[in-house]
């Protein structure tokens, strides 16, 4: 999104004489040259009554209810911040589905966020990673949780769900791109802040210098970037701080490695994996894996993400 005059946190890389990215889709970043951007839009001629308080998502990084709504001024706006998401609500994305706070019949433990299709894919959090990590947060009741990563929003939502009755939780996103979900999240709950950057720039005056309980590396995969990130989170992590790293495991059953149609969702063989993007340098037979096992598949392992295992490594 095109900065204000009041200069709102640039979405680039700015480290070890890294030249800045003014466009970047995920871990492919390709320097473009950037078009002039568009001037502030204006406050509409004949704009919905602004609603008290406004949306608390906005008023961040030196920007308030009273310097933007009462007198709005142009400089208070971009294309991810404007007038009607922040001062009127007519553009906030609030969402009735994103209600973290667990109904009083929910028992210990709110999963209704798990309660939907989640087939099998590369990338996103699956569901029994989710499980795993809501059940780390129920018992380590977190404070502060620093994500790397948002895309579709499903940690976020996860994580969310998981300090859902606790006030005083916050959930910090970060992503190079303003993904819807991201939005709706933010305008339905003002515990969750998303952070429209780097996570190799994370500052801890981004988090409001809380010191971080939970940080999860699911972002750019490039290597360079998770070791400047941890460096710079490091002074942040709390004394009993977990620190989880996703894409470090081997997949056994073959989905979105461009294979073809008869082969998508089956387990890998030796020749199947090998003939994927990497090759069989990202392969990995199990040891003593044969008889059953093997006629069945689930004998071979490839791994999505390499850099990320060299990163924990």
């Amino acid at each position: 999104a095109p900065l204000t005059a009041r200069q709102r946190p640039a979405p680039h890389i700015d480290w070890t004489g890294l030249e800045p990215r003014t466009h970047s889709v995920r871990a492919w970043y390709d320097v473009r040259q950037e078009a002039p951007p568009p001037a502030p839009a204006a406050m509409p001629a004949t704009a919905a009554p602004v609603v008290e308080g406004g949306n608390p998502a906005c008023w961040r990084s030196g920007f308030t209810f009273e310097g933007c709504c009462r007198d709005p001024a142009a400089s208070c706006w971009d294309t991810f911040f404007t007038y009607e998401r922040c001062c009127t609500l007519t553009a906030a994305r609030q969402q009735a589905h994103f209600d973290f706070v667990p109904p009083p019949d929910s028992g210990h433990y709110d999963l209704r966020h798990l309660a939907r299709g989640n087939e099998p894919r590369l990338g996103p959090l699956q569901d029994d990673e989710a499980l795993v990590l809501y059940a780390l947060a129920r018992a380590m009741r977190p404070r502060t949780i620093v994500e790397f990563g948002t895309s579709n929003g499903f940690s976020a939502i996860n994580w969310m769900h998981a300090v859902g009755d606790d006030s005083e939780a916050r959930v910090y996103s970060y992503d190079i791109l303003p993904y819807p979900t991201a939005v709706a999240i933010e305008d339905s709950d003002p515990r969750f802040v998303f952070l429209q950057k780097s996570q190799a720039d994370f500052h801890p005056a981004d988090i409001d210098f809380r010191p971080v309980d939970i940080a999860l590396f699911d972002a750019g995969h490039l290597l360079e970037y998770s070791l400047k990130a941890f460096e710079r989170l490091l002074e942040s992590l709390g004394p009993a701080a977990l620190v989880a790293v996703h894409d470090t495991g081997l997949h056994v059953l073959d989905h979105g490695t461009g294979a073809p149609p008869e082969e998508e969702g089956h387990p890998f063989s030796d020749a199947s994996c090998a003939s994927r993007p990497g090759g069989a340098a990202r392969c990995r037979r199990f040891p003593a894996c044969e008889g059953g096992a093997d006629v069945h598949g689930h004998c071979v392992g490839r791994a999505h993400r390499p850099s990320e295992r060299l990163f924990v490594t």
